[in-house]
């Protein structure tokens, strides 16, 4: 039998966030064949943040802990001093901001020779009892699948919206068999740098000669300008309620400038932001925002995160004219860069449309599945 102890890994305990991050090193080895996870760093800095939520982490942690006189804040003992082998791991956010009825975004990772000795149940029913002591009654999850001919010759689980599968692999198993139902398929694109040679000059071109009599383009380097935080605040909460969410229970998010600001603040700690927005030239109004996330410990991957333009202001191509901007400026200024990952609701056909023109092309599938309590 496993003998194991779950305890909380706090943001000061160099040693658990090392093992953390080797934990998931192998988990996108063994899914993807690379390396994509997060940084230490940006581990640590996740944990600290609290601006619009509380973020945890679990580990399985082998043996026996010594007795604490003191618990974390999710009621665990903290993580010993001392290095100990690290069987598994869950991380987590409780929204506080917003959704106050969700655990979102939990992850749970298991070390290929720890699995199905308890290892993953012991750490989804801890997560589920911080669930229900802070009043949650959904939590939110996501599995991880590789387009490859292995994957796709597994029987295929289609999300119920109609549009995307995974594969039945072993994790989708676990989940179902824990009482998740999948709720929706995210598609994960590539774009491979650097783009053809004049195809972002074309592009850029095409969709300015539909709404450059009306909106301009700008571009920034690093945090939103004073001047657009509270236009940007609109966009994201816009983003929150019209992005497609399948079966997932998302309500309308909660951002202000400060929000916008601490966000942006938070990322630039262990990286740098590329950020274009469009506005319009009539009224002066921010219309859409696309940024890119460029980590200072993988610059030869960026982040493509937030893409949205208001409803009001959409059929003029400003997605295809601000993300075009956005990537020559991300190009220029980070040579080293060698592709950029994005996610998208497979059901969102207008901005799958606009990567696929950029160059972006499938590369992996994400399912997010929710499981309610009670």
């Amino acid at each position: 039998m496993l003998e194991f102890t779950l305890v909380e890994a706090h943001p000061d305990s160099s040693w658990a966030l090392e093992a953390y991050h080797e934990l998931d090193v192998a988990h996108t080895l063994e899914v993807f064949g690379e390396d994509l996870t997060m940084s230490v760093d940006r581990v640590r800095n996740y944990l600290l943040s609290q601006e619009s939520g509380l973020h945890g982490l679990l580990l399985a942690v082998a043996g026996t802990v010594p007795a604490s006189e003191r618990l974390g804040r999710f009621g665990l003992p903290p993580a010993p001093e001392q290095p100990v082998p690290v069987l598994g791991a869950a991380q987590f956010t409780l929204p506080t901001a917003d959704n106050q009825h969700l655990v979102d975004d939990l992850f749970l990772t298991v070390a290929a020779t720890s699995r199905r000795r308890g290892v993953g149940t012991a750490l989804l029913d801890q997560v589920c009892r911080i669930a229900e002591v802070s009043g949650r009654d959904t939590v939110l999850t996501w599995s991880e699948h590789l387009l490859a001919p292995a994957t796709a010759a597994l029987p295929q689980l289609t999300a119920p919206t109609g549009s995307g599968s995974v594969p039945v692999d072993g994790n989708v198993r676990f989940l179902q068999a824990k009482g998740f139902e999948l709720a929706q398929v995210e598609r994960q694109s590539r774009l491979v740098l650097p783009t053809p040679s004049g195809l972002l000059e074309r592009l850029h071109a095409e969709a300015e000669a539909v709404a450059g009599r009306d909106y301009q383009v700008v571009s920034w380097r690093g945090e939103v300008p004073e001047e657009h935080l509270d236009a940007v605040a609109k966009l994201y909460q816009a983003m929150s309620s019209d992005a497609p969410v399948g079966d997932i229970d998302f309500r309308t998010e909660n951002w202000d400038a400060e929000r916008v600001r601490e966000h942006d603040r938070r990322l630039l700690l262990t990286g740098d932001l590329i950020q274009t927005i469009a506005l319009s030239r009539a009224s002066g109004e921010v219309a859409g925002l696309t940024v890119l996330f460029v980590p200072e410990a993988s610059p030869e991957r960026p982040e493509q995160y937030t893409t949205v333009v208001l409803e009001s202001h959409r059929g003029h191509r400003l997605g295809l004219w601000i993300k075009s901007a956005n990537l020559k400026l991300m190009e220029d200024g980070f040579p080293q860069a060698r592709y950029i990952d994005t996610w998208n609701a497979d059901e969102n056909g207008h901005m799958l449309a606009i990567n696929t023109a950029l160059g972006y092309r499938p590369h992996g599938a994400t399912g997010g599945w929710q499981r309610r309590l009670g």
